[in-house]
């Protein structure tokens, strides 16, 4: 017997050459001298994949599931108490969405800029940013005001009347001078604080679910304005 036989992939279990041994000998042969020789490259990267598509299969499946995931972006630096700050309000102020028994929020922070020049860091922000309108799981901004009026000019939020809310502004709210924003001493954003509900459209539309979120959001809005 050789190695690296160059026969067709299945011609050992045929030849009368190979016909005195048995089956799993003749498997033993095909795998290392067939088999392997010819397609080591391909198994490997054949093993590369499916580990790959199990670990992506993983994070889809085992993605949390809160009663509200946010994003915040401006060009300003906030600390870990004020985001904390934040998040701490928010969850006292939105209910059990999904029905777990528990009230929980996940927020991104995004180091943004208005600016035209870009560095590698605002760049990435700024992608990540209107990935983020795409994320069905994000329902809610808090931002400066030239992402605020650019996201709401590309139909990116829901009317604030939707919530039974009667502004001014039509999608927006102020957070600039809210007690809260005080309290955290939150630095100022170019052109204020604002937060924006994601217009419900999609796959959003007739999920009992997201209908419950968007209505802790509501509640959330409604806060700021007492």
């Amino acid at each position: 017997m050789k190695k690296n036989d160059n026969r067709g992939l299945f011609d050992v279990f045929k030849d009368e050459e190979y016909a005195h041994l048995s089956f799993w000998e003749k498997l033993k042969y095909w795998f290392k001298n067939v088999y392997w020789c010819n397609y080591k490259g391909l198994t490997f990267w054949a093993l590369f994949g499916i580990v790959c598509l199990g670990v992506f299969i993983g994070d889809v499946i085992n993605q949390p599931n809160h009663d509200l995931d946010y994003v915040i972006a401006a060009d300003v630096v906030l600390s870990v108490e004020q985001l904390d700050g934040i998040q701490n309000y928010i969850t006292e102020h939105i209910s059990d969405a999904n029905g777990d028994g528990k009230v929980s929020a996940a927020y991104q922070f995004l180091p943004v800029t208005s600016e035209e020049t870009y560095d590698q860091v605002s760049i990435v922000a700024e992608e990540k940013l209107f990935i983020s309108l795409a994320d069905d799981r994000v329902l809610m901004y808090i931002t400066d005001a030239s992402h605020m009026e650019s996201m709401a000019n590309d139909g990116a939020f829901e009317k604030l009347s939707t919530f039974g809310i009667e502004s001014d502004m039509l999608y927006c709210i102020d957070l600039t001078n809210s007690e809260l924003f005080k309290n955290l001493q939150i630095p100022s954003a170019e052109g204020g604080w604002f937060m924006g509900v994601k217009v419900i459209d999609g796959e959003r539309v007739g999920n009992e679910e997201i209908a419950r979120k968007y209505e802790a959001v509501g509640n959330l809005l409604k806060s700021f304005l007492k």
